[in-house]
């Protein structure tokens, strides 16, 4: 659905979520490359589904050397940071740095709509490490996290 445009009473994050968990489509091939990878096929199948116009990516540091999360959607009304399962799993520094980024998005850039941790994975489980990120996360307010599997082919 190209453009979906959405009401003022409409729930920007909600819909973003369920499109998240239920119709994006990451391959393991991707996956295994880099997060860029994975952010490249993110942000082409949130274009299809929401818009070119409402679906941006943060580039560069913003004013005061702010960080930006990978995807902003709707001018501020959803933020989506993109992390994968394996280097959450495999260096601590990566997961630490993750929950002070989703603390920071949470408390500067968001703070009337909400951010998503989407996390994807070659499991169809999250790791007992995910898991613990997920529990810590989810105690900030407007944070959402999603757990993602990539697939072995993309089914589009």
């Amino acid at each position: 659905m190209m453009g979906l445009f959405f009401n003022k009473h409409s729930n920007i994050i909600k819909e973003v979520k369920d499109f998240l968990e239920n119709d994006l489509v990451i391959s393991k091939q991707a996956c295994g490359k880099s997060e860029k990878s994975v952010e490249n096929s993110l942000v082409r199948q949130l274009q299809e589904k929401f818009g070119e116009d409402f679906v941006h990516r943060q580039r560069s540091i913003g004013e005061n050397f702010k960080m930006k999360c990978d995807v902003d959607l709707f001018s501020g009304g959803c933020g989506i940071e993109l992390k994968l399962a394996s280097s959450l799993e495999s260096k601590a520094d990566e997961f630490h740095r993750a929950i002070g980024q989703i603390a920071c998005y949470a408390h500067e850039h968001y703070i009337t709509s909400g951010i998503i941790l989407l996390v994807v994975g070659k499991e169809p489980e999250m790791s007992e490490k995910i898991d613990e990120l997920r529990t810590i996360v989810n105690h900030f307010p407007r944070v959402h996290f999603v757990y993602k599997q990539a697939h072995n082919k993309i089914q589009k």
